[in-house]
């Protein structure tokens, strides 16, 4: 069964930057959201775009977490929830 996001690419990342895009500092929110249209399959549905924004700015809150040192190691994350190392 395909998911309405299943045609979509993988988003990889790699150091800062995330398969193609930028971080959020070096363009407006109002481009990202143009450049993901932009790259919308023509027959991409509503879903194919809500699942683009939401993994976008997943990731970017994520990087930015990440950069403001707030973040849990394997080991602690592990640890906190009774899983074994």
């Amino acid at each position: 069964m395909q998911t309405a996001a299943s045609h979509l690419p993988r988003i990889k990342l790699e150091g800062s930057r995330i398969d193609g895009f930028v971080q959020m500092e070096n363009v407006s929110i109002k481009q990202e959201a143009q450049r993901i249209i932009e790259e919308l399959a023509e027959d991409a549905t509503w879903d194919d775009l809500m699942y683009r924004i939401y993994v976008r700015q997943a990731i970017e809150s994520g990087l930015h977490d990440s950069e403001s040192n707030r973040t849990l190691g394997v080991k602690e994350v592990r640890a906190r929830f009774g899983l074994k190392p």
